[in-house]
């Protein structure tokens, strides 16, 4: 790991506590390190694959670097802004709805569009096999209702073309999974098809995936401010800008796991005691409904009660996995939180016109540690029916 100096600058002792020295790209690695274990299960690559990152970097730079220089003189009037005012002065929270918006841009701007082109593409394709699926049904409903041979002849050959269209429906899926599997890969993540699958079903896969493509492209910025940042020399003020980026990145990134966090919490964990609510109102309605029944009726309503219950099944599943990603990303910002508070305080420090020299020190094991303590949840689905039916509640959640 690469440790960052500005060699000719002198260190002032006060400004940097011990506990302050973190290593730049560790301080960024515990998020991804964390995103990437909440699809563990995988075997995770040991570095992330360079040419996905600096394409990223290299060909967004410029930009980028306007759009953190907005960022920290955004920063910058927002201290300088009143909580609350009577007049038509701008207070702390009008700037902070800018500052999140540029950080949206920059979010966009980092996001990679050929996986989110992939995402569309794989629910386009399971569209269009429910549609083939509910024309395989009328299909099979007509035949079985039909007395006219000629007609019944030419439903059959429907019938048989609608199953070789949803055959090669399922084989574009599988094309398209395999693509997703590889793109992966050259971020660093090891999946097989089944785990990218098993993945793309849940709620939360489009924020999972976002992350593991942002940050590495975020440690890739990182890394090479800090080799800019050696460049500098004696230039402290081109310094401090740099060293502003890389609060900046920080910043970005506790912005990415605040909207993770907040869907998480407040729509699909929410929705999910909904639905808790509702299938238990269900059970307990179909129970009453048993003892006043007749025995065909009986058994009607004791195969839907099997039913109800396997759902409130998954719904507990997924609600404990999400519940785990919940944790994970709280555990990953609580130590960005201080990685960020020191970054903040030493870059104001330098605002102030402290020479600085040794602004960051190598901490490579501080992270490893952590990810140990973190257990895989990636959903193994030991059945079709349980993963039809995380399908099922996915498509609920969503809507």
């Amino acid at each position: 790991m690469k440790k960052l100096f500005l060699s000719s600058c002198v260190i002032v002792s006060c400004v940097l506590s011990t506990s302050a020295n973190a290593d730049w790209t560790d301080s960024i690695d515990h998020g991804w390190h964390t995103v990437k274990s909440l699809i563990s299960g995988a075997t995770s690559a040991s570095s992330i694959h360079a040419s996905s990152t600096k394409k990223v970097v290299i060909e967004n730079w410029d930009e980028i670097e306007d759009k953190f220089t907005q960022l920290l003189k955004l920063k910058k009037d927002q201290q300088q802004a009143p909580l609350s005012s009577w007049t038509f002065q701008r207070t702390q929270d009008d700037y902070q709805e800018d500052i999140d918006a540029l950080l949206n841009k920059i979010f966009a701007i980092i996001s990679d569009e050929d996986l989110s082109q992939y995402q569309e593409e794989l629910a386009y394709n399971s569209k269009r096999r429910r549609e083939k699926n509910q024309a395989l049904t009328k299909l099979k409903r007509q035949l079985r209702l039909s007395l006219n041979t000629n007609e019944q002849k030419e439903l059959q050959q429907k019938i048989t073309h609608t199953h070789k269209e949803i055959t090669e429906i399922d084989q574009l899926k599988d094309k398209i999974i395999s693509e997703i599997k590889t793109h992966l890969t050259a971020f660093g993540n090891h999946l097989n098809n089944e785990q990218v699958e098993n993945l793309l079903i849940r709620v939360n896969a489009d924020d999972i995936l976002s992350m593991i493509t942002v940050f590495p492209t975020i440690r890739e910025f990182v890394s090479y401010l800090e080799k800019m940042t050696q460049d500098t020399h004696e230039d402290l003020t081109t310094a401090k800008k740099y060293y502003g980026m890389y609060v900046s990145l920080l910043e970005l990134q506790i912005f990415i796991e605040n909207q993770y966090i907040d869907k998480l919490k407040n729509q699909y964990i929410k929705r999910l005691d909904e639905l808790q609510t509702q299938n238990l109102a269900l059970i307990q309605e179909t129970q009453n409904l048993i003892s006043g029944s007749s025995a065909e009726e009986r058994f009607v309503y004791q195969n839907n009660l099997r039913h109800q219950h396997f759902t409130l099944e998954a719904i507990k599943l997924y609600r404990t996995k999400l519940e785990q990603d919940l944790t994970k990303i709280y555990l990953a910002q609580s130590h960005l939180q201080k990685t960020y508070k020191v970054a903040l305080n030493t870059y104001q420090t330098v605002d102030l016109s402290f020479s600085i020299s040794t602004l960051i020190k190598s901490n490579t094991t501080l992270f490893d540690k952590i990810i140990k303590l973190q257990t895989p949840n990636l959903v193994e689905f030991k059945n079709t029916q349980m993963k039809e039916e995380f399908i099922k509640l996915t498509h609920q959640l969503k809507n």
